[in-house]
């Protein structure tokens, strides 16, 4: 949070010429967007405690202060009224944002957002999230059960409401996924992490595909902004404020699946992203199944913390497990009808929070992670419908999905003129003979001086996060082509080369026809990015073409990390490290395979000769590295030393 000065904030107050001129007191919320949630202190009302709330101006003034007199209406004939503070005064300013007096309610100097006070681990175990489950469920308890019929694309837009319902924003959002994620443009059903999963976005515009099945979904009211900095939370009390979008005949299980969302959206932005790609798959299977296996307790509490996997989620391990405890009897619903009638409503409920969220925000992280979660829902809600497609599903049609990082935007534009005007070229590294000094093949690497200044591995680093892998990848088989007759003469058992094995097996068996086209021996290295899934189709797509053989790249380090590969996958190749021989050199794979693993063994990354001792009564053949030659550009090849070898260094 950032935490701005006090006359910051008195000068900011000023310009909304607040007619109850309040006084600031402090900051309990502050957001990048120029969002405040602040403590003040009315002057001309006796310096009664108040809570100001400015943010963007997003609904029209009269809309929302009709919202938000009808939610105070509905919450007061239901005894809920304590939970939402009247309007005191408010007012706009011309840079578009709007500031919002609220009652205190007897909140006190402790009081902060509900995101805080996860973020901060304050109030664990009060009875506030009891408080905030009883809001979200009660206010629609005494309603006569109003139950829609309808299909699921329907009552999502019913949902959402049509104005957001797969609106311009969304699929501008989906696409940034597509466009970061995959060079796909259209896949029904998708990996990630392991798990198959639907894609909601085929599946909410195509109609077809749920065959006509129509689900029910128990119509009530909905703030329909229930987030962390909307509620207000002391130790005993609990305020929810900004009923701007309010909306009545909306899924009742609209506002829980989408606070749950935001809470932990909110908060992972606390923690690298790796981080969630370990445990998001869990965390959202675990949400999305938490009231098919509980038991309901005689008490009519459920144990619903047995059944979510929130590992290392910080203190959302305990606060959102506590929003669930009294559930049926907080909806005055039964188990059975919920989980007879409205369990499908249950999960589309998901998927519109996880369709809502990836429309607003802008971060990669969140918009992928709330494109998850709404497919996890979506997987359990085909279940539940008994709608079963990916049997019929062509391999080709699936892509893995892995969680986005964050890529530096000028790198990225060097990228894509690199692609566009083929400004790259590549560099051939020698392979020596151990017993001759001859060299007898060539690893070919690709180079941009767009990018000399960084790493070697950034271009295809980039590319793979940006979706532009596929077309780079072909960009460098056509240079091999076009380099092939220089490089010829030094290619006795072939030209090694790196072809990205996780690319699509369409991308693959094109690269593929275009190095064929080379007339070269080729040996493909397969590298720490491959995908096991992808490397046994690529093998199958290899075998073809009798000229290609397999390498292990850095073995041990990169991609295989097990002896078992060496059976698995069958390499012609093996390179290998100097400090790897003992644990994964030919030794090694002879005490595990006996004579049936005759492999061809390289040493990498050689820097002098000290390296080299020994290699050849290890069963070490080939060396590679500096100390024969830095890799350099096919035309500065130094073609008389090449042709002489280096049997007079070794």
């Amino acid at each position: 949070m950032q935490v701005r000065g006090e006359s910051y904030f008195a000068s900011l107050i000023d310009q909304f010429g607040f007619e109850c001129d309040p006084e600031f007191d402090r900051e309990i919320f502050g957001g990048k967007s120029g969002a405040y949630v602040l403590s003040v202190f009315l002057r001309n009302e006796g310096y009664e405690p108040a809570i100001l709330k400015i943010g963007r101006n997003d609904v029209a003034a009269e809309q929302e202060a009709l919202h938000h007199e009808r939610a105070i209406q509905i919450l007061e004939d239901c005894a809920y009224g304590d939970f939402i503070p009247k309007i005191i005064e408010r007012k706009e300013i011309g840079d578009g944002r709007e500031g919002i007096i609220y009652e205190f309610m007897g909140l006190s100097d402790d009081s902060t957002t509900l995101n805080q006070a996860i973020l901060n681990n304050y109030y664990q175990g009060s009875s506030v999230y009891e408080q905030i489950s009883s809001f979200m469920y009660g206010w629609n308890k005494g309603l006569k059960k109003k139950i829609e019929k309808d299909t699921p694309i329907e009552l999502m837009k019913q949902t959402l409401g049509p104005e957001k319902a797969l609106d311009d924003k969304f699929f501008k959002a989906l696409n940034n996924i597509h466009n970061n994620l995959t060079d796909q443009d259209e896949f029904d059903y998708f990996y990630f992490n392991g798990d198959l999963l639907p894609n909601p976005a085929v599946f909410f515009n195509v109609p077809e595909l749920w065959k006509g099945i129509k689900i029910s979904s128990m119509l009530g009211y909905s703030h329909g902004d229930l987030h962390g900095n909307n509620i207000i939370i002391s130790e005993e009390k609990v305020s929810i404020i900004d009923f701007a979008l309010f909306r009545e005949d909306v899924n009742i299980f609209y506002d829980e699946r989408y606070l749950e969302l935001h809470l932990l959206m909110d908060y992972m932005g606390e923690k690298h992203h790796l981080h969630w790609n370990r445990i998001w798959g869990d965390i959202c299977e675990g949400l999305s199944e938490k009231f098919i296996k509980v038991s309901e307790s005689e008490d009519g509490k459920i144990e619903t913390i047995k059944h979510l996997n929130l590992a290392d989620s910080g203190p959302l391990q305990g606060m959102i497990p506590a929003l669930y405890n009294d559930f049926y009897i907080k909806t005055g619903l039964s188990r059975k009808f919920i989980k007879r009638d409205l369990m499908g409503s249950y999960y589309l409920a998901g998927i519109c929070a996880g369709f809502n969220f990836l429309r607003k925000t802008k971060d990669d992280s969140k918009r992928f992670a709330s494109f998850i979660y709404a497919a996890y829902n979506l997987k359990y809600l085909l279940h539940k419908l008994g709608i079963d497609h990916h049997k019929q599903m062509q391999k080709d049609n699936l892509v893995h999905l892995k969680w986005p990082e964050a890529f530096d935007k000028q790198q990225f534009a060097l990228l894509q003129e690199v692609i566009q005007n083929k400004d790259l070229y590549l560099v051939a590294q020698p392979i020596v003979n151990l017993e001759n000094g001859q060299i007898e093949a060539v690893e070919m690497l690709s180079r941009a001086d767009a990018f000399c200044l960084y790493p070697p591995n950034t271009m295809f680093e980039l590319a793979r996060k940006t979706g532009l892998l596929e077309e780079l990848t072909l960009l460098t088989c056509e240079k091999l082509v076009e380099v092939a007759g220089a490089i010829k003469p030094y290619c006795k058992i072939g030209a090694f080369f790196n072809l990205e094995s996780d690319l699509s097996p369409t991308a693959i068996e094109e690269c593929i026809k275009i190095l064929k086209s080379s007339n070269l021996p080729l040996t493909v290295e397969f590298t720490e990015y491959t995908s096991k899934e992808n490397v046994y189709e690529y093998l199958q797509l290899t075998k073809e073409y009798r000229d290609f053989k397999i390498a292990l790249d850095d073995f041990g380090r990169g991609a295989a990390k097990s002896l078992d590969e060496v059976g698995e996958l069958q390499p012609d190749y093996i390179k290998v490290r100097k400090h790897d021989i003992a644990e994964y050199g030919p030794n090694a794979v002879r005490k595990k395979y006996g004579n049936s693993q005759k492999k061809k063994f390289i040493l990498e990354r050689i820097e002098n000769k000290f390296e080299l001792e020994g290699c050849l009564e290890l069963g070490i053949s080939y060396g590679q590295g500096k100390f024969f030659s830095m890799p350099v550009p096919v035309e500065d090849i130094p073609r008389d030393e090449w042709e002489k070898g280096f049997g007079d260094i070794i």
